[in-house]
């Protein structure tokens, strides 16, 4: 083991380990990249908005700094009003490699889990308004949409009983 660098908040690996990304809880996601020899780690992007909570079983768990795609190329984040939690208005996906960004906006809703599907080189998310009525979102990146499915209008506790299988080709509910 080795002690690198010293940052506050929560982080999530990209999925080859060279980099992660961190919400240090101030409304941007920091990008830093690990030297190759891990002795230090350099800030390349900063990116507004707040990492993915994923909500399992009655536990608030936070699956940090966002979600990354395969390649590690595109950061899917919260967009928020304020620095409150519970303010999510809608999430943005940014191509970590230009900097550009796709913002796709809802209303009253919040993220409950969110996943890269690799096959169809997009994330799906499940949606929830009160974390209790869910459906399925899959984002259209080029169009800057997202079509919903329906899955879910029970009410379920206070977390959505929705999840998806480590490759993302599954769902159970």
């Amino acid at each position: 083991y080795q002690f690198i660098n010293a940052y506050s908040g929560i982080g999530t690996f990209a999925s080859d380990s060279k980099s992660i990304s961190i919400d240090n809880g101030n409304g941007q996601i920091n990008i830093f990249v690990f030297s190759e020899d891990r002795s230090r780690a350099e800030l390349v992007g900063s990116y507004a908005g707040r990492g993915i909570w994923h909500k399992k079983m009655g536990n608030h768990t936070n699956i940090a700094g966002g979600v990354f795609s395969d390649d590690n190329s595109k950061l899917l984040v919260n967009i928020v009003a304020s620095g409150i939690y519970q303010d999510e208005v809608g999430v943005v996906v940014y191509d970590v490699t230009t900097g550009e960004s796709v913002d796709f906006p809802f209303d009253r809703l919040s993220v409950a889990s969110a996943i890269w599907l690799p096959k169809l080189e997009t994330y799906a998310m499940i949606l929830c308004k009160d974390y209790a009525y869910c459906h399925l979102a899959i984002l259209d990146l080029e169009k800057g949409t997202f079509e919903s499915y329906f899955l879910k209008d029970t009410y379920s506790g206070s977390y959505a009983a929705l999840e998806f299988s480590t490759n993302g080709d599954l769902l159970i509910s």
